[in-house]
């Protein structure tokens, strides 16, 4: 007992010791105040004098004083003034950016004690406050080594090629004063000249190496310049998140009322031509938006929008798209209202448009001929839209909340509607019912669509109807048992059920145009799935059954029926992290009653996955699948063999952000036997390759 308390008594006796001798550092801390002679929320320039102040002059017994910026000592190249610290801006400029000034004073024995820290940023040359780069740049590889096939013809145009492809992508970001600009751009090379960007343009001519995409931001308080590719417009029927190049300027004019102007190029553009993209008054679109939020401090409560639109398409071909194009222009005008109510538990939206549009004669077309002039359309649009949830999280029973969900939508498009910024099926009034439903783990969810065409009621056009509804319902058995149940989770699958049913008939037979029962369509599809899936840690299995059922009932066509019943079975374990077995089997049966045909296909599908060491991944799959008819006319077996091996390393990691790689070699083989009764002979025919791929993130 007595050695206990002499215990306690010297530890005692030794914290109070250290307290003793450190204290006088730290009482000397709180005793001292120190000011800055900058302003840690301003910028400063680089050649601006700074200096640090003590309310007193340091004794030894303070200790000597020291200052940081950043992670640098300066205090050799301060000078001491009294009881001021200057740092000799006239003689080295101040480092740019952010940073922390951190003061301290350091005794004889080195123990350092912070006593003071202040912000301080600095501009950069020129003025600017914050100055950043960010580049990335992604080299590929992908080459064939091999192909043999069976028979050789139709020979292939590159049996072997190595091809090698680059994407620089740059992000820099400026800030000076009110005013922040952000750049993005990405630069795509190719060497083979038909990935260039342009080739279905170019041919030969297109660039190997040609620009993809920019964007630069500009931003001051509530004004916002973009150039380069953006999306603008936000009215359904007039121009919809339309993308391409051009030039938007949007500006908040207060808390209410915002104004946005943009133009762009009527197509999406690509490459170093055409920067700005709106310049062409043959092949634009400009735009303008007013918004006004009705409701002060509550954006989007009740919110206005009025645009307007002017396009003009000359049949130019988008770069990765062609068509067969005729110019046009259109000019539109549009309001748009939405609405939130109820804690954002009701949101409408209602928009009308008029577009006023026209083909002016394209030569290319017309080739010297005298066309049928074709006059300026004057048509309108409808639309609204209304979700509302009626039930919110409601209590119902045990860990099954209730939420429900109705919503309701309305679109009307007058005969030969058409705008140049979106493209709208016009003719056609369309209603659209929807119901959402959960507790829980059971979701049930109802669709009703009907539309119909012809709306002038034309007595020479045939006016067709289409009728759908749609039911899906989900039950997660698995969540039904707690984690103190006796009945494992994984035992209890998950079901899922749908049927959708749609009804598409003509109103009846015109009285002109030369049309008889036997070419009004009546057609009615039915289609039914079951699924069920069980999932655990390291396997899963699941069961689909689907059946369709194309029912024809137009005259003449009553036998031209359709059956297809498909099954699915799927089975996946991971026995160990390393090891990953995945099988499926199809059975589909197809049958024709128009010709008392009946189609047989079977499919098997076997995956393995190896992970034997860190980033080396190896796949393999056998994929056999045989199809023929009952009446033993027609066979076709397939086979599909592939192997491949992937390897992820990273190297130079001493960098701060250290490249990476990734190398594949891939192996495939495909084998596939027909007979046909319209050919004489037996048709065979098998491919193999072996192809290979590098890819750097060099940044």
């Amino acid at each position: 007992m007595h050695q206990i308390k002499r215990s306690n008594y010297f530890k005692s006796v030794l914290i109070l010791a250290v307290i003793f001798m450190v204290s006088p550092i730290y009482l000397v801390a709180q005793n001292i105040n120190v000011q800055a002679s900058f302003n840690g929320d301003e910028w400063i320039d680089r050649r601006t004098p700074i200096s640090i102040e003590f309310d007193r002059e340091l004794t030894t017994e303070d200790g000597r004083p020291s200052l940081w910026i950043g992670t640098d000592d300066v205090t050799g190249i301060m000078r001491m003034d009294g009881n001021r610290m200057l740092y000799p801006s006239d003689r080295i400029s101040l480092p740019s950016g952010k940073h922390k000034v951190k003061v301290f004073l350091v005794n004889d024995e080195d123990n350092w004690n912070e006593i003071a820290q202040f912000p301080l940023n600095v501009r950069t040359i020129g003025g600017i406050e914050e100055l950043s780069a960010t580049p990335g740049l992604t080299l590929t590889n992908k080459g064939q080594f091999v192909e043999e096939k069976r028979p050789i013809i139709p020979e292939s145009d590159r049996p072997t090629f190595q091809d090698i492809t680059g994407q620089l992508n740059m992000k820099a970001l400026a800030i000076k004063n009110d005013w922040q600009i952000d750049l993005e751009t990405q630069i795509v090379g190719v060497s083979f000249e038909r990935e260039a960007l342009r080739f279905r343009d170019l041919g030969e001519d297109a660039p190997r190496i040609d620009l993809a995409r920019y964007q630069v931001n500009a931003t001051n308080r509530g004004a916002r310049i973009t150039a380069g590719h953006l999306r603008h417009g936000q009215h359904q029927h007039l121009l919809n998140n339309f993308q391409s190049r051009g030039l938007m300027y949007r500006q908040e004019i207060d808390d209410y009322l915002d104004l946005t102007v943009a133009g762009t190029y009527a197509s999406n553009a690509v490459g170093w031509s055409n920067l700005a993209g709106f310049t062409d008054p043959g092949h634009r679109i400009i735009s303008g938006t007013v918004g006004f939020d009705a409701i002060e401090n509550l954006p989007g409560a009740l919110r206005m929008e009025a645009t307007t639109v002017f396009g003009a398409k000359e049949p130019r071909n988008s770069f990765n798209q062609e068509a067969i194009l005729d110019s046009e222009t259109s000019r539109g005008a549009g309001l748009r209202l939405l609405s939130t109510l109820w804690d954002r538990r009701i949101r409408t939206e209602a928009s009308v448009a008029l577009s006023s549009f026209r083909n002016p004669n394209d030569r290319n077309l017309s080739r010297g001929e005298e066309l049928v002039p074709v006059f300026t359309e004057n048509r309108m649009a409808w639309h609204a839209d209304m979700n509302a949830q009626l039930i919110r999280n409601m209590d119902f029973l045990p860990r099954a909340p209730l939420n429900m969900r109705t919503g309701y939508t309305f679109t009307r498009i007058d005969p030969l509607y058409e705008a140049v910024g979106v493209f709208v099926r016009g003719d056609i009034e369309e209603h659209q019912f929807s119901a959402t439903t959960g507790a829980g783990p059971l979701s049930v969810n109802l669709q009703h669509r009907r539309n119909e065409d012809n709306l002038d009621n034309l007595p020479s056009v045939l006016k067709t109807l289409s009728r759908q509804y749609n039911i899906q319902v989900q039950l997660n058995t698995s969540t039904l048992v707690g984690s103190d149940s006796f009945i494992p989770s994984w035992v209890l699958p998950n079901l899922g059920y749908s049927y959708n049913y749609v009804h598409q008939f003509g109103a009846g037979v015109p009285p002109e145009g030369g049309f008889d029962a036997s070419h009004v369509p009546d057609q009615k599809n039915y289609v039914y799935q079951f699924s069920t899936a069980w999932q655990k840690r390291n396997w899963s299995a699941s069961y689909r059954f689907q059946n369709s059922f194309q029912d024809n009932r137009q005259p003449g066509r009553e036998n031209n029926d359709f059956i297809r019943n498909n099954h699915v079975v799927a089975f996946r374990i991971a026995p160990v992290s390393m090891i990953d077995i995945s099988t499926n089997l199809n059975f589909d049966l197809n049958k024709n009653r128009a010709n008392n045909e009946t189609e047989i296909a079977r499919r098997l599908g076997f995956n393995l996955q190896l992970r034997p060491v860190n980033n080396l991944n190896l796949r393999g799959s056998y994929q056999p699948s045989r199809r023929f008819d009952r009446a033993d006319t027609r066979l076709q077996t397939q086979t599909q063999i592939s192997a491949e091996a992937t390897w992820r390393f990273s190297f130079l990691k001493y960098l701060q952000k250290s490249p990476s790689a990734s190398v594949y070699i891939r192996f495939s083989r495909q084998e596939t036997f027909r007979i046909d009764p319209f050919r004489d002979e037996p048709d065979e025919n098998m491919i193999w390759t072996l192809q290979s791929g590098v890819t750097l993130n060099l940044f």
